[in-house]
Parts: structure tokens; C-alpha cells; sequence
């Protein structure tokens, strides 16, 4: 099986769409644990959904900035996340395809911060 990466490409995600998520994420921040004790507690599932869609899509530029404008300011863990976000995503299947249609040089995204 391969992954047809024109079906999976998508137009990008209108402004207002992904404020109206934004403010939920946010919300949702506000609901999680202050001292999360593993690495999924770190953020709401909504943010890694919306992140890992927007990659699927070929948007992991729309990606980062959306994870960004989501994080609150004053929350640990932010890097942290986002590798474990990148691991899990980097053993699916597809993950080689995926970098490809996101225009990304293969990479280790353990000890990557960022795109």
C-alpha cells in the first residue's frame, strides 16, 4: 500500500477556523494536571490531533506556528511534547511520505525542537 500524497493534500486551514480551535485547545489547557507526570499529560490531545492533521495535509509550516500560538507562555514543557509528539508520528507507516509532501529533509526529531 502507498500513501497518495495529492488526495492527502489539502487547501490550508482558514484563519477563523483555526482561531475557534486555538481558543479550545487553550481552554483545555487550563483542565490538565500542573505537574504532569508523563509526557502525553503535557497538553490537551486536541493540540497533537490539529498539529498531526495539519501535517498529514501538508501544512507542517501552519503546524509549528499553530503548536506555538497554543502553548501558554508561563507552561513547561513545550519541547518536550512536541518530541514526543514527533516520535510517535515518525513510526507510523507513512511517516517518510509524509516529510517528503511537507517538503522535510528526513530527520531525527528526537533532538529536534522544531521544523
Amino acid at each position: 500500500m502507498a500513501l497518495d500524497s495529492q488526495t492527502m493534500h489539502e487547501p490550508p486551514p482558514t484563519e477563523n477556523s483555526l482561531f475557534s480551535l486555538r481558543k479550545v485547545i487553550k481552554d483545555e489547557f487550563q483542565k490538565l494536571p500542573n505537574f504532569p507526570t508523563q509526557a502525553i499529560e503535557l497538553a490537551p490531545p486536541e493540540l497533537a490531533d490539529e498539529v498531526l492533521d495539519l501535517y498529514y495535509s501538508g501544512h507542517a509550516k501552519i503546524a509549528q506556528h499553530f503548536y506555538d500560538s497554543c502553548w501558554p507562555k508561563n507552561r513547561p514543557g513545550k519541547n518536550d511534547f512536541w518530541s514526543f509528539m514527533m516520535n510517535q508520528a515518525k513510526q507510523r507507516q507513512f511517516w517518510p511520505e509524509i516529510e517528503k509532501m511537507n517538503h522535510l529533509k528526513s530527520r531525527n526529531h528526537n533532538n529536534t525542537k522544531y521544523l
